[in-house]
């Protein structure tokens, strides 16, 4: 995705590129403006993989979010990220694009079924099973393997992998319960990091 999105954001582009992706934005905005959190709709860095409205929204707040991090840390300027809006990017596009990110060959021969609960936010059914995967929000109660339970943008962090899963550990962040808490380390290997 990173190749196929670097095509399509040319020199002119780059040379701009605060009033590129304000622009951008706006265009999306003006585009979906009237259409269902359910309505599809092609995202050009994806290829032709049909996404949701609200996958897609999702994906840009988390591009916005993460990418302004990597910014930020590199200018040395705050930039946080609130709960409310990491728990919008687990909830709209995490389900979609946890699936579409399966390592199948890491995964072939596995089956496991993960609860993973966000604090004040979506809960996430993922299960594993033989190179495939399945990410449900809010799916009816069932029996899970290992349960992880985070706070929102600790989760995004650990996920795009800007922060360190021992320290979200260590700070008390993100915890594993369950059956078999000891597998939550391989949900992180299984998916690969965007």
């Amino acid at each position: 995705m990173n190749a196929r999105s670097v095509e399509l954001f040319g020199g002119a582009e780059r040379a701009k590129t605060a009033d590129f992706v304000a622009e951008r934005g706006e265009t999306f905005l003006r585009v979906t403006e009237g259409l269902a959190p359910d309505a599809p709709v092609s995202a050009p860095w994806c290829g032709d993989v049909p996404f949701t409205l609200a996958t897609v929204t999702g994906l840009m707040l988390s591009e916005t979010l993460v990418h302004g991090l990597d910014i930020a840390r590199g200018a040395r300027l705050p930039w946080p990220i609130g709960d409310d809006e990491a728990s919008l990017v687990v909830g709209q596009s995490m389900p979609t694009m946890m699936a579409a990110a399966l390592d199948p060959a890491r995964a072939r021969g596995v089956s496991i079924a993960f609860d993973l609960v966000i604090e004040g936010g979506p809960r996430l059914a993922v299960v594993i099973d033989d190179g495939t995967a399945t990410v449900t929000r809010d799916a009816p109660p069932r029996a899970y393997d290992c349960r992880i339970v985070a706070a929102p943008t600790t989760f995004l962090l650990v996920a795009f992998r800007r922060t360190p899963i021992w320290k979200a550990v260590a700070s008390g962040r993100m915890r594993a319960g369950g059956r078999k808490p000891w597998l939550a380390m391989r949900l992180g290997r299984l998916i690969a990091g965007p």
